[in-house]
This record gives C-alpha cells, structure tokens and sequence, in this order.
C-alpha cells in the first residue's frame, strides 16, 4: 500500500501495481541471469575466479584484528565489490566461524537486498543508500530488510507506515558528521533524540556514520569519529558503527561494536601504499585467453585510429576482453598483462569486445594460452591497485567495472 499527501488513492493503486510488476521483473531477471551465468561459465574464455576460501580467511583476519566485542558488518554492495554476492553471502552464511562473527550484510539498494533473500540468505539486510521514494517501505517489510533513515521527513513517513501496519520496525539512523551526503546534520539528531524515543513503531537499531577521508586526512577524520562517538551517547541503540575497511586498520577509536568492511573482504587495499594494509589475501583473478594470433611487419598500425605502430616484426594476440567487459579504455597502450609467466604490453586502444597484446619475444605462444590481467601467474603479479594506478582511479571502479558478462567462477 503507498501512503502519502502527494497522489490520489487511484495513482497510488498504480504505483502499487507498479512496484509489484517491477519486482517480480526483478525476480525472474535474477532467476535468469543464473541459467545464463551458468551457460556462459562453459562457453566464454573470459573469466573472473574468485577465492572464498580467501574471502572467508580475509573475514577471520578482520574478526582478529577488531578483537571479540567488535561485530562485523560485511559490505556486498555492487555485487559485492564485482565478486557476486549472492554466492560471497552464502559464503559467509554458511560458513560457522565467519557465520559466527558477521551480523548483517550491507547492500545499496533495495534491489539487491532483494537479490539476497531470493537467494536464501537469512541474516539482517541492511540497505545503506536512500530509500526514496518513501513507498518503498512496503518492499523493505516485505522481504525482512532493515532502512536507512537519513532524513526528519524519511522519519516520520517510516513511523506512520509502521504504524498503519501495526508493527514495530527497526532502522539505522544515519548522521551526516561531514560527509556531505545522506545524513541527518547533528544539530537536527540533538533536537531528535525526544522524538525518536517517543515513536512506539520504529525502533533505532543502528547509528551510523561515513568517514569522509580515512585514508587521507588524519585531523578531519578523528573529529569525525569523536563527533560520533558525542552523538552516539545520546540515545541507545544495538549497533553504532563508522568505520569501513581503511578507519579499521588506522583508527581502533572507530570500530564501536561493529565494523564494515568492504575492500578487506575481498584482499583490496583501501591505501595508496600497502604499508598499512592487513595481510588479507585478493580473491580476485581476471583471466582471459589468446583467441588470434599472427606476426606483421614493422609500421603496422593496430586498433582504432591508429594510435599504435608496431617498430619491428611484432607478434600481436588478441584476446577476447574489452571495455564492456570492464577493461577500460584507459588501459590502451598503457596496460600490462601476463602471458606464460611475463609482462606484455596493451598495443593500440582497447575495443568494447576485444583488445591487442604484443608478444612478440615469447616462444611458442598459441591460440588458447592463458592471460591473466588480474593475478599472478609465474613469479609475476598485476594487483587491482596496479590497474587503478595506471587509469588514474580507485581499486573499488577496478573490480565494480568487471561487467556481468565476465562470468565468475568460484573456487
């Protein structure tokens, strides 16, 4: 049912009808991808494995490190970090020492909180991004998701849902300490706090906050933290929680009684350097396969607009990956691969479906040899953090750019 001021009962029964359609949309959609998934895991040389045995070492490694009354929050949003997280969930779920530890799963959106029950995943769904429009509440209730609310409006509208539903219903309350993005300002919560603790439908479950430079900015940062640990006194709540993957390793006084990691879950540095990084292990590997090869003379030009002129007799491959497939075009001419244990270069931009590797000096490369252009093969490495820099980026639009037409493989 939608409530609201702003449309007439016959707009809301639209609405509603919509809001149905679209999800049953989205079920057979996710029911789909997975035979398609499954299909293309045989058929296409492109792939991306993925440890859980390192997804689940990685898990342990931050429960250590937190320390026993420290719970663990473990962010799957964006399909969890490009790794799947369906099957990184259910990972975690079923696991009994990372089961044990981990007490709610995070997504961004509604639609993937979804994802995950459809899936059978069991534990609390928390939905970390805006949950506007506020309809959607209907959605959340109905698959057992737990809302952010980052708003006075978003408040009171979940309050009188709660209440036309005659139940008592839980919620994060998010405080903006300096983001500048989704949050209720601290002025406001102060003047909140009677409020909240007057409503008999809604419960806060959590309060949180995000850190805006944990990585960079040591001063803003503290004052983040003990402005949040100010605001968090003020009224009780099961779970306060402000620190992700880089306030975990740096800053003890962030972790509260839970802790979200997102890039440590999956063996991401979230530093520049790996000076301050734990020892998680990547659960990542991008590979591909040679599926051309010929040798042409020098002065030839390869791939679009002929950014590319081969010096001498080159040995050029092509492999079966490209921009749509998350290797962006910023890896043209710049990007290493490797092919049987060594470093080769991209020549000339990278296409939507497929990119050139020159390999020439390589003995007896053939059609079918493996490429690995996130991993290790022989004493060689490209870490996610070696792709970022190149392109000028951040390891989080490495991994969240891998497309969903890579298929994942799980080992």
């Amino acid at each position: 049912m939608y409530i609201g001021t702003q449309h007439d009962t016959t707009e809301a029964v639209i609405l509603s009808r919509r809001r149905r359609i679209s999800f049953v949309r989205i079920r057979d959609k996710i029911r789909g991808l997975f035979r398609v998934v499954f299909m293309i895991k045989i058929l296409r040389p492109t792939r991306a494995e993925i440890n859980l045995e390192n997804i689940k070492f990685n898990v342990g490694l931050i429960k250590n490190f937190v320390g026993g009354n420290v719970n663990i929050l473990a962010v799957v949003k964006a399909d969890a970090y490009g790794h799947g997280a369906v099957e990184v969930a259910k990972t975690l779920e079923i696991d009994p020492e990372t089961s044990s530890v981990l007490k709610i799963f995070g997504v961004a959106t509604i639609e993937e909180g979804i994802e995950l029950r459809l899936a059978g995943i069991k534990k609390d769904i928390l939905i970390l991004g805006s949950t506007y429009p506020f309809y959607n509440f209907s959605e959340i209730i109905k698959y057992n998701l737990t809302p952010t609310i980052a708003s006075v409006s978003g408040l009171e509208f979940f309050n009188k849902f709660a209440k036309q539903k005659n139940k008592k219903l839980p919620f994060h309350l998010k405080i903006d300490t300096g983001m500048g993005r989704i949050g209720i300002s601290p002025k406001t919560f102060v003047g909140l706090v009677e409020k909240i603790k007057s409503m008999k439908n809604i419960y806060i479950d959590g309060l949180y906050s995000h850190l805006a430079c944990a990585a960079e900015n040591e001063i803003f940062t503290e004052k983040q933290i003990s402005d949040f640990e100010r605001l968090s006194g003020k009224i009780p709540a099961r779970y306060k929680h402000i620190a992700a993957s880089a306030a975990i390793i740096k800053y003890k006084s962030s972790h509260f009684n839970l802790v979200r990691p997102g890039l440590l879950i999956y063996g991401l540095n979230p530093y520049k350097s790996s000076e301050k990084i734990l020892l998680v292990k990547p659960a990542l590997t991008l590979k591909t396969k040679i599926v051309y090869l010929k040798t042409v003379p020098k002065k030839t030009s390869i791939s679009y607009c002929r950014t590319f002129i081969t010096k001498r007799i080159s040995k050029i491959a092509t492999i079966p990956l490209g921009y749509a497939d998350g290797f962006l075009r910023c890896n043209s001419n710049n990007a290493e691969v490797i092919v049987h244990g060594r470093k080769v270069r991209v020549v000339g931009r990278v296409c939507m479906d497929m990119a050139m590797i020159d390999v020439t000096g390589i003995k007896n490369v053939v059609v079918g040899d493996d490429v690995v252009i996130i991993g290790s093969q022989g004493k060689e490495k490209i870490s996610a953090e070696d792709v970022a820099k190149r392109c000028r980026t951040i390891n989080y639009e490495v991994v969240t750019s891998i497309s969903k037409r890579v298929p994942r493989i799980y080992i």
